[in-house]
């Protein structure tokens, strides 16, 4: 049962690493849009530039797919063989 506890354990290391990047852009993301509202404010229309909850679904959209691009390479990493990579090296 350890190796595939270890599986799990890698493929939660490589969708962590993903994430963290997807987080600092949608820190980045929301930090830019509310810093950069009243530029944009003239060309919306129906909605204010700083609606929470537009920049909320943006966000939380932003994440999800970050996730999803996020588990292909942690499922990969876990059906390497890391004695063969290693050899490659």
């Amino acid at each position: 049962m350890a190796g595939a506890r270890d599986a799990t354990g890698l493929a939660w290391w490589v969708t962590a690493a993903g994430l963290r990047l997807v987080l600092a852009g949608v820190t980045l993301g929301v930090g830019a849009a509310l810093a950069l509202s009243s530029a944009v404010q003239g060309l919306l229309y129906g909605v204010a530039a700083t609606d929470l909850m537009t920049i909320m679904t943006i966000g939380v959209t932003v994440l999800a797919v970050g996730v999803a691009a996020a588990l292909p390479p942690a499922w990969r990493a876990t059906r390497i063989d890391p004695v063969a990579v290693l050899r490659r090296g």
